[in-house]
């Protein structure tokens, strides 16, 4: 699956569960979480476990590395 159709699935089809029925910090449970189009798939790359905070813009380059702008101040 390519990078464009991955971001289009999640942007169009992620439908989540309502706030508070699953545990934020557990990133297995939010992935078990998201329901996608047949033959589509979601794969987690990074998580707040793995040292990912408060994400606030991420970028993919032409070698197809996605880069994580991060701020543990962010939005203050």
């Amino acid at each position: 699956m390519n990078r464009t159709a991955f971001l289009a699935a999640l942007g169009l089809s992620l439908a989540l569960p309502a706030f508070g029925e699953l545990d934020k910090d557990d990133p297995d449970a939010e992935l078990a979480s998201f329901q996608l189009p047949p033959g589509f798939e979601a794969n987690l790359f990074a998580s707040e476990r793995e040292g990912v905070i408060k994400p606030i813009q991420i970028r993919w380059d032409a070698r197809g590395r996605l880069w994580v702008i991060q701020s543990t101040t962010y939005p203050s």
